[in-house]
């Protein structure tokens, strides 16, 4: 149901963001905020924020963040018109009666959401069943388990002509209601057979829904062999291509963790990945990004990673979707993006290589502005002047594009000074071997030479996230992590700074140390450190646990960070050695395997 955004906009100011917030949890005020325990997470110190002048809410420590009709929704468990309508109620609004029209509109798109519902469990109940074995197979053989299975409702479509339609019409659904919800085919006039007939046959079937989980549309893949592979639903009045990416539903679930939102190319990509733990997966249905799907992208993620495939193909969509975004984005927004290896997919990678291995490509993701760079440069830095103007020329006809004039400006600013050699992009393979590395669209080297700086990041993150949670331990701790120099530039910056603040204030307790490192442009990395990403490896660091377990867990955390750093440091003095056989390398070799544990 769609509300008029004037009677959304006085149903916001007649109940009040703070207002609703505080029926169900104690806020205070804290300067220009509410401040408070967030509902969303367990945890001793505020990290839940409110802003009624901004309109929205936002926990430092989860990532929850919303407006209103989503504190409601995402609190109660109930879809949006159903917030809408409480919250109405709690203000005495009538909601608005839709014409005869909209009533009548209203009317067909639930039948044909439920010829969609009814459609999903046809082919759930066939995948069950001994025609479905081949396609039960197939997922298996993927490595699709069946919580998994059932999670996406995946199912199978039997290669019958009308098998489908005989199941709905006896349901008591009309032939051309299922035609216009692209479950039937109606045959050209020329054809011989004039009999409608099942869109889908001989497929495995994977239900696409919308924010709501109300299945719009399906994809199907074929089992045998016969084109095209995938076939999906075609464009409906409930269903556009262009504006749906599939797993939308179960990314918008995981974000009450606040998961990073993962751009993927196919249907199984999306499935391997939320089933190895990567939740925030979607895909686009079969076309080129969208500017519809990059704004809804946004809703979800300021910042959502594209990892494409590691071929011709995945090069050509990164770069597309890089122009697309210019047109749009806007300050406080950006687009990061990762590299397959070459003929790889997240599927066949986490399959081959692990988790591991599809970790280390998130983290080495690179911004918008870094894959624009190498798309004009193709990695050779412009020397001469005419190379410098006309690079400059390119970036100028780049900046016409974007309409946000704050994003404008640093980015023509950004490109200026590079291109002058006052600045470069920093990349976050952490202390690999400068011969390790590559640009966007070149080949990724071995992941297991680089794996321990994973581990040792995550450790990094680890020793901030227990301090800022228990600042009680920097006296102990000061001179240790003083001493440290962390892998990642922005995560050394917020260590420099948490250390500055304690030093200059006795006594911090964490929620005030939180706002000083807000109030010092932290935040977005603040969200990163303190998150269950995080805290999953190390739950002695969450702000709830006693001092002695945070102290515990910090000094054997330290200790397998530097026994760890200490081999990387080894492993590349040794390259090195082999690059330049000389006493003085050979003499810094010999004094670090002197400090390995005996």
């Amino acid at each position: 149901m769609a509300f008029p955004s004037e009677f959304l906009d006085e149903l916001k100011f007649r109940v009040g963001l703070v207002s609703t917030v505080s029926k169900y949890l104690k806020i205070s005020r804290k300067g220009k905020e509410h401040q408070g325990l967030c509902p969303f997470h367990k945890e001793k110190t505020p990290s839940f924020t409110v802003n009624e002048n901004k309109g929205f809410y936002h926990c430092f420590g989860c990532g929850a963040h919303g407006s209103i009709f989503d504190f409601v929704m995402e609190i109660d468990g109930i879809t949006f018109p159903e917030a809408v309508e409480k919250l109405a109620h709690q203000a005495g609004m009538e909601i608005p009666k839709l014409n005869q029209f909209e009533q009548e509109k209203e009317k067909r798109l639930r039948l044909l959401a439920d010829i969609c519902e009814l459609a999903t469990t046809y082919f759930q109940k066939m995948l069950r069943d001994s025609r479905g074995t081949n396609a039960l197979n197939y997922l298996t053989e993927r490595g699709v388990n069946n919580e998994t299975i059932e999670i996406f409702r995946l199912g199978f479509a039997p290669n019958d002509r009308d098998g489908f339609k005989k199941f709905s019409i006896h349901q008591g659904f009309g032939e051309d209601d299922l035609i216009e919800a692209g479950m039937l085919i109606k045959p050209d006039k020329s054809w011989a057979n004039k009999n409608s007939y099942d869109r889908f046959r001989g497929r495995v079937i994977f239900p696409i829904t919308n924010r709501r989980d109300q299945v719009v549309a399906f994809g199907g893949r074929v089992l045998q062999e016969g084109e095209p592979k995938y076939l999906n639903s075609p464009e409906t009045p409930l269903f556009s291509k262009g504006r749906s990416l599939y797993g939308l539903y179960q990314v918008l679930r995981a974000n009450r963790k606040r998961d990073k939102v993962i751009v993927v190319e196919g249907y199984m990509d999306v499935i391997m990945l939320h089933q190895a733990g990567f939740k925030g997966a979607v895909a686009p249905l079969g076309t080129a990004l969208t500017e519809q799907q990059l704004i809804e992208l946004w809703r979800v993620s300021p910042e959502p990673v594209f990892c494409f495939d590691g071929d011709a193909a995945g090069g050509r969509a990164a770069a597309r979707a890089a122009n697309r975004a210019l047109s749009i984005i806007k300050a406080g927004q950006g687009l990061l993006f990762s590299k397959i290896p070459k003929n790889q997919d997240p599927d066949s990678l986490i399959q081959g290589s692990g988790v591991e291995a599809f970790t280390l490509v998130l983290n080495e993701s690179v911004p918008l502005s870094e894959v624009l760079w190498q798309i004009e440069t193709k990695g050779q830095y412009p020397v001469t002047p005419e190379a410098k103007a006309m690079l400059q020329k390119k970036f100028n006809e780049y900046a016409k594009s974007i309409k946000d004039h704050s994003f404008k400006k640093y980015f023509i600013d950004h490109f200026e000074n590079r291109i002058k050699g006052r600045g470069t992009y920093r990349d976050f393979v952490w202390g690999s071997h400068p011969k390790e590395r590559t640009n966007y669209f070149g080949e990724r080297k071995d992941f297991k030479r680089t794996l321990p700086q994973i581990a040792n990041f995550r450790r990094e993150q680890v020793l901030l996230a227990t301090l800022i949670n228990h600042p009680e331990l920097f006296g102990e701790f000061e001179e240790i992590i003083g001493r440290l120099e962390f892998s990642v530039r922005d995560l050394d910056i917020l260590r420099q700074q948490v250390l500055k603040t304690l030093a200059q204030e006795d006594k911090i307790d964490s929620l005030s140390l939180v706002n000083d490192l807000i109030d010092h442009q932290q935040g977005k990395l603040l969200s990163a450190v303190l998150s269950d990403d995080v805290y999953i490896h190390a739950g002695f660091a969450r702000a709830e646990k006693t001092l002695d377990e945070a102290r515990q867990g910090w000094l054997d955390t330290y200790r397998l960070y530097n026994e760890e750093h200490l081999q990387l440091q080894i492993k590349l003095t040794e390259q090195a050695l082999l690059d330049n056989p000389s006493s003085e390398v050979m003499d810094r070799l010999r004094a670090l395997k002197e400090q390995q544990p005996v």
